[in-house]
């Protein structure tokens, strides 16, 4: 896996938290990111999903668009 994504960190850790992160992203349910990186516990699986920050930034944008600006 890392050898097909020119990773040069080449942990289990590493290995998790982006398995985790493009599933998450994938949009793969909770529970099935905690079986494929063999995690029960939300705290810990909480660890090791990182969002994408341009799907970050998207969601955040999108919810600000339906906020009617305050006048002062």
């Amino acid at each position: 896996m890392y050898i097909m994504c020119n990773s040069t960190l080449r942990t289990l850790h590493s290995g998790r938290k982006t398995t985790a992160s493009l599933m998450s992203d994938a949009g793969v349910s909770y529970e099935v990111i905690q079986m494929a990186i063999g995690h029960i516990s939300d705290d810990v699986t909480d660890t090791y999903i990182i969002p994408d920050p341009q799907i970050l930034t998207d969601a955040l944008n999108d919810v600000y668009k339906s906020v009617t600006p305050i006048d002062h």
